[in-house]
Order: C-alpha cells, then structure tokens, then sequence
C-alpha cells in the first residue's frame, strides 16, 4: 500500500467496537493529515504515520466531510494552514487498516491477541518491524475473510512486548530497568531503580508521548553515595540532586503538547530539587 492523499473512512468493529476517548492533539510544521490515517506522535506533535523508530501511534484522525484534511502551520504546533485551530480529533480503539504483503503480510494465525504490527504508513500495517526500522502500530485482533484488512487495537500506552520492541517504544505501565552506574536513564520504561555509588550522574531524554510518567528510586547506596538526574528538556527544574538513601527518588511526566517537557510531580526521600 501507499500513503494517502485523500481521506478514508476508518472502519471500525461494528456492533462490539472498543473505542477509547477521542483527543486532540498539535502537528509538526508542514505536515497533511487526511481523515481516517494514522497518526504517530513524537516530542508532543503529531504527523501521519509512516515507518521510522522513536514514535508513537496516537490512533487515527477524525475530520469532517467539510474538512477532510489538514495542514500543520509555519512552525511545530501552530494553527493549520487557513485555520484558526491547531487540534486535530484523533480516536484511539479498534479500526481496520490495510495488510501489507510477502513477509510483512498478517496472517490468521498472528491472530493471537497479543502479537504487535508495525507501522508501514498512514493506511498501513505490517507484521515485522523491518529489522528495527518502524515503530508499533498496536495489537492485532484479526483479519478479514480477504486477508487484505487487519483489526488492529491502538491505544498511546499499549504494554508493548519488550521481545518484539525496537528498543525506541514505551514498554508499558511498570515497566523496569535496573541502573548500576552513571549515564541515561531510558524513556522506554516507567521505572528506573538506582544502584547509587558514590556521585552518580544520569540524564533523562525527552519523553516519548504526551503524559507519559517517569519515576527513577534508590535501591541501594554506597561509597556516600550522591545521585542526580539531570531531564535534557526540563521545565521549572535543572537538576533533581540528593539521591543518597535507599527509598529517595522522583516522578516526573512529559507535558504541555504547546512546549513539550519534564514537569516535576513529586520527590521522596531526602531529594531535592535544583
């Protein structure tokens, strides 16, 4: 399949659909989103889907018959060419999309209610993620009787299979990575636990979606240990410092889609904010 250029209606499963709420989200700068493609979000802003990693499937766009499309503005999150709006409806649940063919075809058997499919473009989906090369789409529910539609279930937070991740996507709601020295702490999980010796530094790189949580916790200390997290893009914070005991930490969420960042929600135990 090809990526769109004129709005599809976006199937859904009938009399049993599952659809979750419809939100708005911003568009990069350029962009055009016609009504019923997918749409992938990153850094806060939205674009019709496509292959590539580090994104994340919003659902698809709802427009209107009057408005079957739109063009994001002059900069990243401005209002769409000849529009006094920048939000664009997107609905995540249960909609059909089109298969892909060969190897990346979806089979009846993929069927299995918990088997990931991979964004190939706006209208497409595809069974593999290319060697690392597309982002996940969602959950595969079935397929129908031409094989050329698939079911697919897209949610911004599915849990997603570390196994079949391209180590680019959220790995789901209590998620874990065990930290046992200085460096990044990954955006791809919810929790990071800390193993502090001595001054310990670790960055945190920009969020993946809109509202996704971060929470970083001691575990264990040594050597006077001194842990400090430092977000890249952080908003009325620098530096989260006095990580020492075992049971400090902090919690932070990426937000405001207007001008995407780390906003502090707490800190516990002994640390500090800087």
């Amino acid at each position: 399949m090809t990526a769109l250029t004129a709005p599809r209606a976006t199937e859904t499963k009938g009399v049993d659909k599952v659809l979750l709420e419809a939100f708005d989200i911003q568009l990069s700068a350029g962009v055009v989103v016609y009504n019923g493609a997918l749409v992938m979000t990153k850094a806060g802003y939205g674009r019709p889907a496509a292959a590539g990693v580090g994104f994340v499937c919003a659902g698809w766009a709802e427009l209107s018959p009057s408005q079957p499309s739109v063009t994001g503005g002059a900069t990243d999150g401005a209002n769409f060419v000849g529009l006094s709006t920048n939000k664009l409806r997107v609905r995540a649940g249960c909609g059909w999309f089109n298969n892909s063919t060969s190897t990346d075809q979806i089979l009846q058997a993929n069927c299995s209610g918990n088997t990931l499919c991979y964004l190939a473009d706006d209208n497409t989906v595809a069974l593999t993620s290319n060697a690392g090369a597309r982002s996940v789409a969602g959950v595969i529910v079935e397929i129908d009787s031409s094989g050329k539609k698939v079911l697919v279930s897209v949610s911004p937070q599915i849990p997603l299979n570390p196994a079949l991740s391209t180590g680019t996507a959220f790995l789901g709601i209590g998620s874990i990575e065990a930290i046992s020295a200085a460096g990044a702490l990954s955006v791809n999980t919810e929790i990071s636990t800390l193993a502090v010796t001595g001054t310990t530094a670790y960055t945190l790189a920009n969020g993946l979606y809109i509202g996704q949580i971060k929470r970083a916790v001691v575990i264990s200390g040594a050597s006077t240990p001194v842990g400090t997290i430092t977000p890249a893009t952080p908003s009325g914070l620098a530096t989260i410092t006095t990580l020492t005991a075992k049971g400090s930490g902090v919690e932070f969420e990426w937000a405001n889609p207007a001008s995407p960042a780390w906003y502090l929600k707490a800190v516990f135990g002994g640390a500090t904010v800087t």
